[in-house]
C-alpha cells in the first residue's frame, strides 16, 4: 500500500477525517439511508446525503462517450432503460468477464475476474467516474458491460471472495449509500437486502474523495481509505 504522503495535503486529510472515530453505524436498506451514532451527534458534521451538484472547473471536464456494447436498450448510464432486463440478459453480458457462484443467504451471485477488472477493483471506484444524472449523480464505468452491475443488482464484500453482485431487475444512476461533508465525499455499494452498511473509521468498502475532486475523470486516483484497524494516522491510497 502506498501512504498518501503529498506534504501537507496528508496532514489535512487526517485532521479533517480523525472524527470518524467516534462515529456510531449508519445502515442501508433497501432504498433508504439512516444513521444511527452512539452519542446522539454526527462527528465531522457528515451528511447522509451526496454531494450537491458543483459546476466543473475546465480541467476536470471531459466529454462522456457511451462504451462500445454498453447495453442501450437496458438504459444507458445516466438514463432509465427502454426495457427490464432478465437473468438471461445478465449472464449473456457478464459471464465472460466473471464466474456465477453461488452463496449461503445470498444465492445466486457474479464475481468479477481479477484479469479483467485488477486485483483491488472496487465498485463504483475502478474504471470510472461520477456524473450528473437529472437530481442524481450517475457512475459512468469504461467496461463495455457497466450497465448492469453498477445500475442494477447490489455488491457485496463477502469474507472468501471479495466483492460479488446480487442481480436485480430495478435501475438506477448509482446504488450506493452516501456521506458528504463541507470537504469530502464518501460512498459504499448498497447491499442486497436484509444486510447492513456499517459507517466508521476503517470500515471495508467505503471509498473517500476530496470533494474537489469527486466528479473527476478515473475518480479512483483520489480516493483514499482508511487502513483497518490501525488508526486515524494510517490513510492508503
Amino acid at each position: 500500500m502506498v501512504l498518501f504522503n503529498v506534504g501537507s495535503m496528508r496532514t489535512a486529510t487526517l485532521m479533517a477525517l480523525a472524527a470518524f472515530a467516534s462515529l456510531g453505524h449508519a445502515q442501508s436498506f433497501d432504498d433508504e439511508s439512516y444513521a444511527q451514532v452512539s452519542d446522539g451527534q454526527q462527528a465531522g458534521d457528515w451528511s447522509a446525503e451526496p454531494p450537491p451538484y458543483i459546476p466543473q472547473d475546465s480541467d476536470s471536464t471531459q466529454q462522456y462517450v457511451e462504451p462500445e456494447s454498453s447495453g442501450l436498450e437496458f438504459g444507458t448510464q445516466l438514463r432509465e432503460p427502454s426495457r427490464v432486463p432478465t437473468m438471461d440478459d445478465f449472464d449473456r453480458t457478464l459471464s465472460p468477464y466473471g464466474t456465477w457462484i453461488v452463496i449461503e443467504g445470498l444465492g445466486r451471485v457474479w464475481q468479477p475476474s481479477p484479469a479483467i477488472v485488477g486485483n483491488n477493483f472496487v465498485p463504483y471506484v475502478s474504471s470510472g467516474s461520477w456524473a450528473r444524472a437529472g437530481d442524481r449523480w450517475a457512475f459512468r464505468s469504461a467496461f463495455s458491460w457497466g450497465w448492469a452491475p453498477f445500475h442494477y443488482g447490489r455488491w457485496h464484500l463477502e469474507p472468501r471472495f471479495g466483492w460479488v453482485w446480487w442481480p436485480d431487475s430495478r435501475w438506477a444512476p448509482a446504488w450506493v449509500d452516501w456521506r458528504s461533508n463541507a470537504s469530502y465525499v464518501a460512498w459504499t455499494p448498497m447491499p442486497p437486502p436484509g444486510l447492513q452498511v456499517r459507517f466508521a473509521l476503517g470500515v471495508p468498502g467505503w471509498s473517500f474523495v476530496p470533494r474537489r475532486h469527486f466528479w473527476r475523470p478515473s475518480v479512483s486516483s483520489y480516493v483514499i481509505y482508511p487502513s483497518h484497524g490501525r488508526g486515524s494516522d494510517s490513510w492508503g491510497h
